[in-house]
């Protein structure tokens, strides 16, 4: 008897169902509207890509630049930055300032995630690129005699990457 009370349709199962479903919209909304844009910057895996890096970011709307990274030497595989922001990323500036060079990927992204977009660098290469690869950051050139990335922010110089122009809202709409 007991176990017919349990499966007709419509019973206890039916309200608990619609209290998870409406439980999951509110955290999807909650997520959506905190933290939408996102900086992730990764240290590479190989030999030489633990190193020093200073990493001063500035968001739209705010006066300020905010120092995320302060000549802090990040290990292997370890993030230098993981953060999300509720403003969006106007830019974000690097520098090497020590001779233990910082190797690494930068991305961009909205919606919570930092693996969609490539940054634009100004002053990587001595001019404009899309950083699409490995990242070198260092005091010094050595690095870049090594040929150990795809792009390189090096003597001392500050380097400015800003988001992606194309479709960043499209990604934010579609994503949430």
């Amino acid at each position: 008897m007991e176990a017919s009370k349990t499966s007709q349709p419509g019973a206890r199962g039916g309200a608990n169902m619609l209290g998870s479903l409406l439980l999951l919209a509110l955290v999807r909304i909650t997520t959506a509207s905190t933290g939408n844009y996102c900086l992730k910057m990764t240290t590479g895996d190989q030999y030489h890509d633990s190193g020093h890096l200073t990493v001063t970011i500035k968001l739209e709307g705010n006066d300020q630049e905010t120092k995320e990274v302060n000549n802090a030497d990040i290990p292997k595989n370890d993030p230098a930055v993981n953060k999300c922001y509720e403003q969006k990323i106007e830019y974000v500036k690097i520098q090497g300032e020590d001779d233990d060079a910082w190797v690494g990927t930068v991305h961009y992204g909205t919606a919570g995630s930092a693996s969609e977009q490539n940054m634009v660098c100004e002053n990587c290469d001595g001019g404009e690129v899309t950083v699409s690869g490995r990242l070198a950051i260092d005091k010094g050139q050595d690095v870049k005699d090594d040929n150990v990335a795809d792009s390189y922010c090096i003597n001392s110089v500050v380097c400015k990457l800003k988001p992606p122009t194309t479709n960043a809202q499209t990604t934010a709409t579609t994503a949430a």
